[in-house]
């Protein structure tokens, strides 16, 4: 038997998500058209799948490219004090581009974020540079991306975090 692809991980991690979510919010959520796609920038290398709500409140926030849920399998570029990852599943915002506000979104984002990140501290951390981003990582203590784990983190991430956002 052979081992599962990078693919077929974060497909498993989306249909994981999905069987916790309420009808109400799968139905509102889609994924990026190109993806699963492989994305390398840097210490980065990983098969990643963006999501998205079909109803983008509020405006000019969210964005393919700029504002989107991630599931990312592969390996991240390691941060300060981390080891090797396996892969992440995370909220992602260029809060000062203009696709996603300019700049007006960035302080309640992180304030959501930074909420959220104190609810699950042992789990999740926030990063706030040229991007905004709560995620979390998953070591190589797992030996595979743990796809059930990152979906049941995802839809946690997503229940909590989507209708906050929505109300900005």
């Amino acid at each position: 038997m052979q081992p599962a692809s990078d693919i077929q991980l974060a497909q498993a991690t989306w249909v994981t998500c999905k069987s916790l979510l309420p009808p109400a919010l799968i139905a509102n959520l889609t994924f990026h058209s190109s993806d699963p796609a492989p994305f390398k920038k840097k210490g980065t290398d990983i098969m990643r799948l963006r999501i998205l709500p079909k109803n983008r409140q509020p405006p000019n926030f969210w964005n393919s490219t700029w504002c989107f849920y991630e599931i990312g399998v592969g390996s991240y570029e390691r941060g300060p004090n981390e080891g090797l990852n396996l892969g992440a599943v995370s909220f992602v915002q260029f809060s000062d581009n203009e696709k996603c506000g300019g700049g007006i979104y960035r302080n309640r984002v992180l304030r959501i974020l930074n909420q959220l990140a104190f609810q699950r501290k042992n789990d999740f951390q926030v990063q706030d540079e040229k991007s905004i981003i709560l995620y979390r990582r998953y070591s190589i203590s797992h030996r595979l991306f743990p796809h059930t784990l990152a979906g049941q983190d995802l839809a946690w991430l997503i229940t909590e975090s989507l209708p906050l956002f929505a109300s900005l």
